[in-house]
């Protein structure tokens, strides 16, 4: 059985692709148009939702390029969960400490913020300043307004718009880098259904939720 045959049968027959080819069927099974709409278009939307086509659509609307970085008084982490985001996060706030010579911040909601220092630690960079109470973005932002001087926020590179875009509101300076989410398949199994994309595009979603109707 070859590579690409496996990997498309295994797209089509485990989550979400499995889900997606069930909702055609029990559309095609109603006696109701209607009915055969909903599980269409709710296929449909599950396609798009796990497959290289909502990156596509969805990517343009929260991504916005990073600053140039020339100098700073602190870097500031913000917390991605306990995952390998947030590891790829505290690296490169590490390595902007170092570079730099600019004390690490971390900013996170109490497990996730102690993850980031453990993290730090291991890379051998030490968090001058702790901050484990904020619990989203906003609260992330808010906490800035302790800190003086020139600022730096290392983030991921989906989330740099939102963030840009609170500062504004809240009258903060910083510079914004954002780290990047590995790259998948970069051959025709990108537009098939699969957990990576549907996780990914979850997340460009959330963006734009929050972009849309959060503070």
């Amino acid at each position: 059985m070859g590579f690409f045959f496996y990997k498309t049968l295994k797209a089509l027959f485990f989550p979400p692709g499995i889900f997606v080819l069930i909702l055609i069927f029990l559309a095609f099974l109603s006696r109701k148009k209607s009915g055969f709409i909903l599980g269409i278009a709710s296929a449909i939307f599950l396609f798009i939702l796990s497959s290289e086509v909502g990156t596509i659509i969805l990517k343009p609307a929260v991504f916005e390029r990073g600053d140039e970085v020339r100098g700073c008084s602190y870097v500031v982490v913000f917390g991605a969960g306990v995952s390998d985001e947030g590891i790829r996060r505290v690296m490169e706030g590490c390595r902007i400490s170092r570079d730099l010579g600019c004390p690490l911040v971390v900013s996170g909601y109490k497990r996730e913020a102690k993850f980031m220092g453990e993290v730090a630690k291991t890379l051998g960079c030490e968090v001058s300043i702790y901050d484990s109470l904020s619990r989203n973005t906003y609260e992330n932002v808010k906490f800035l307004r302790g800190l003086k001087g020139n600022l730096v926020i290392v983030s991921s590179d989906y989330h740099i718009r939102r963030i840009k875009k609170m500062l504004r509101r809240e009258g903060i300076r910083a510079d914004v880098l954002g780290v990047s989410l590995p790259e998948g398949d970069e051959n025709f199994l990108k537009w098939l259904p699969s957990y990576g994309k549907f996780y990914e595009n979850l997340k460009l979603l959330n963006e734009l939720f929050g972009m849309l109707f959060l503070p």
